[in-house]
């Protein structure tokens, strides 16, 4: 029945969202019946796929390097209870699969350090992953230093448009939101979202 609906022409996107998975063999056959649709968006927000281990993980986004989609969505997967090896390793399979759009918003990313963040982020380098959505991750508990360790690591990544709104970067001092910022200098990154950020707490001089 799956496979009929979705080789329906008519269907251009699966959304799965909150649907957690507990068997992560039937999450793969599903994912893996993409190769005959023409669904160029998928949602898995919400899945706990954080509760997973990294081989899983690895092998449930290896299951999408056939399929025609361009758009994934992973927020709210609590992945930042993961290792930055194992969240780097997670992404790296998503290597050159055809995605462009990847949101990891609301994945608590916030918790690991600056190093861990900017080795999840390198294995994202020259991916075929243009537009990287990481708000409300709440990294403005992180200081200037580590947010500019993780941000350094898009340095030249193919990534041209990166959202950083609601991650609280209003608390931060105007030297440490310099700090990070210009980690991005010739990043390549063309456009860059700091929406919902409370920067209005911070004087004109520190902006």
């Amino acid at each position: 029945i799956l496979l009929k609906i979705l080789k329906d022409p008519a269907m251009t996107q699966l959304d799965l969202q909150g649907t957690v998975f507990w068997s992560t063999d039937i999450l793969i056959t599903i994912l893996d019946t993409l190769k005959h649709s023409k669904a160029t968006r998928l949602n898995l927000s919400w899945n706990s796929l954080g509760k997973k281990s990294s081989t899983k993980l690895t092998n449930i986004f290896g299951a999408l390097n056939t399929s025609r989609i361009s758009h994934l969505n992973l927020s709210g997967n609590d992945f930042g209870q993961k290792s930055g090896t194992e969240l780097a390793t997670m992404l790296a399979a998503l290597n050159n699969s055809g995605i462009t759009h990847l949101n990891l918003s609301g994945n608590d990313f916030g918790q690991k350090s600056g190093t861990e963040l900017a080795t999840m982020l390198a294995a994202l380098n020259n991916s075929g992953i243009t537009h990287l959505n990481l708000s409300g991750n709440d990294f403005g508990q992180k200081s200037g230093t580590e947010l500019a360790t993780m941000l350094a690591a898009l340095n030249n990544s193919g990534i041209t448009h990166l959202n950083l709104s609601g991650n609280d970067f209003g608390q931060k001092s105007g030297t440490e939101l310099a700090t990070m910022l210009a980690a991005l200098n010739n990043s390549g990154i063309t456009h860059l979202n700091l929406s919902g950020n409370d920067f209005g707490q911070k004087s004109g001089t520190e902006l």
